[in-house]
């Protein structure tokens, strides 16, 4: 699904609000410096940073600010070095279309989120 699409299926979610959106790394970086947010979805496939430099980033800009990674799959060593590194959670990019809002609501009740196929191993 692309990245309109994501957007209108939060945006029609109760309680959700989409305040922003950015096709790379410094500009949602940028963006975040203006704009206080609760939580950042991001592609680990960014185009103009390494998205560990990312998250790195947008925390020290926001400490508060949850942050969702999607992607493919990763280790699973991988993914629990970035959720002790502060990462609210990863969604399997091909789960965005189905999960992305039940995610972000259990990520905005302060649970960690996991896509299924991750939390079974």
């Amino acid at each position: 699904m692309l990245l309109g699409g994501l957007i209108s299926r939060v945006a029609m979610a109760e309680g959700l609000k989409v305040v922003g959106s950015a096709s790379t790394a410094e500009g949602t970086l940028e963006w975040l410096q203006k704009h206080p947010v609760d939580l950042i979805v991001i592609d680990d496939k960014v185009p103009d940073q390494e998205y560990h430099q990312f998250l790195k980033a947008a925390q020290r800009l926001c400490p508060h600010v949850k942050l969702l990674l999607m992607g493919q799959e990763k280790d699973p060593l991988e993914v629990e070095k970035l959720l002790a590194q502060g990462l609210s959670g990863y969604m399997l990019r091909q789960d965005a279309h189905d999960r992305l809002v039940a995610a972000i609501y259990a990520i905005g009740q302060g649970e960690r989120y996991l896509s299924p196929q991750l939390q079974s191993r």
